[in-house]
Order: C-alpha cells, then sequence, then structure tokens
C-alpha cells in the first residue's frame, strides 16, 4: 500500500468528513479508494462507448462505401418512421 498526502480544497474535506459522519466510510482512504473506483469506472465506460462509436462509424462508412444509404433526409424518414408507426 502507498501512503499520499493531498490538500484538499474546503468544500472537498467537508464532503470527505460528512461523508465519514454518514457512517458509509471509516475513513478518509476509504472515501479515495471508493472515489478513484469509481473514476476508472467512468474512464473505463468512457473508452468503451468511444469504441462503440468508432464501431459504428466505421461500419456506416463502408456502407456508404458501397452504396447503401439513403438520400432521404433526417425528416424524411423521421416522418416515414412515423406514418409507418400509425398503420399499426
Amino acid at each position: 500500500m502507498t501512503v499520499v498526502s493531498v490538500t484538499l480544497s474546503a468544500d472537498l474535506a467537508q464532503f470527505v468528513e460528512a461523508e465519514m459522519q454518514r457512517g458509509d466510510y471509516d475513513s478518509v482512504s476509504a472515501v479515495f479508494d471508493d472515489a478513484l473506483r469509481a473514476m476508472m469506472a467512468e474512464r473505463e465506460e468512457d473508452v468503451r462507448k468511444q469504441t462503440v462509436l468508432k464501431e459504428a462509424v466505421l461500419a456506416g462508412l463502408a456502407d456508404m462505401n458501397a452504396g447503401r444509404f439513403s438520400t432521404l433526409s433526417v425528416y424524411e424518414i423521421a416522418q416515414a418512421v412515423i406514418d409507418e408507426s400509425k398503420e399499426d
């Protein structure tokens, strides 16, 4: 385990203290561990979303290059979907 010293603004120090007083954490280290794990998970989710988006863009470009695309506007497509849903 590594010991790290940090300086917090007053509002962050109050937040950490409040979290400990609520009984959710038994130490400052536990608050930081939880916060950093949440930050790591958020970063991992961001990477996952970027990967999904990149794959979707590449698939769209491949479709376009293969001639699989519509000349309709987004409004026209939306209207067609609305009209089709009314028929059901």
